[in-house]
């Protein structure tokens, strides 16, 4: 007996159909990591720890997160640190007040189900509750809004509780604005004070902001030839 045609062409879909729906499809996901920056605790306090992932390409899978390196007495809590892109995973990062001093360098680890795992590193840094000045030492990238991008560097200030901003905001490398430091709430006030604007001109400045390890937000006033400038700019280390 003689196979009916029409079945040969059936039973050959069938067999490609099946063989197709039982290959595996990558599904060729990938994503970002991005705002890993260096941060810094005071002894016996706390702080936020934010990271962005996004996906960039392929269907999105459950991205897994680790931190390695954090000192024994560095805990975290509150943690919200797995999930599907786009997020933003965070955790609490609480330091025992026994904690030594110093900077902890830090491994940030990611990986899903279909992707090489990717690692990050960034620096803890352990202060004491009356000196949070240490972290903000060095030289940033900075825009004003009442200016171009600019580059400032910070140094000691001669306390704990106190900086110097190099060509702050971006008026020339002769003005050097002190700042100085709430260790306990990240906060920064520029006491009003006289500055000297591209060597020749002095000026009146004051101001409010926030910090944290590795970048400063400060809402400023400068007063110059009877003017009156209100300004903001941002600070991001180098």
């Amino acid at each position: 007996m003689k196979t009916p045609y029409w079945l040969v062409v059936i039973t050959c879909l069938t067999i490609f159909s099946c063989k197709k729906d039982n290959t595996t499809n990558s599904s060729g996901f990938d994503y970002t990591v991005t705002s890993v920056q260096d941060i810094a605790i005071q002894q016996g306090g706390t702080t936020n720890v934010t990271w962005n992932i996004k996906r960039t390409k392929g269907v999105a899978e459950l991205v897994r997160i680790k931190l390695s390196g954090l000192p024994t007495d560095v805990v975290s809590v509150n943690d919200v640190s797995d999930g599907t892109p786009d997020y933003k995973p965070y955790m609490d990062l609480k330091a025992m007040q026994d904690v030594p001093i110093g900077s902890y360098p830090i491994t940030l680890t990611t990986s899903s189900t279909s992707t090489t795992p990717k690692t990050y590193q960034f620096n803890l840094l352990i202060t004491s509750s009356t000196d949070c000045s240490l972290a903000l030492l060095g030289r940033y990238n900075a825009t004003s809004s009442c200016g171009n991008a600019y580059g400032a560097t910070i140094v000691e200030g001669g306390n704990p509780s106190t900086v110097i901003i190099n060509n702050f905001a971006g008026l020339g490398g002769d003005c050097n604005v002190a700042a100085t430091l709430n260790c306990n709430n990240n906060t920064l006030t520029i006491p009003t004070q006289v500055a000297v604007i591209r060597s020749y001109k002095n000026v009146s400045v004051q101001g409010t902001g926030t910090f944290t390890a590795s970048s400063l937000t400060v809402n400023y006033i400068y007063y110059s030839d009877s003017n009156v400038h209100n300004c903001s700019t941002v600070l991001n280390k180098q």
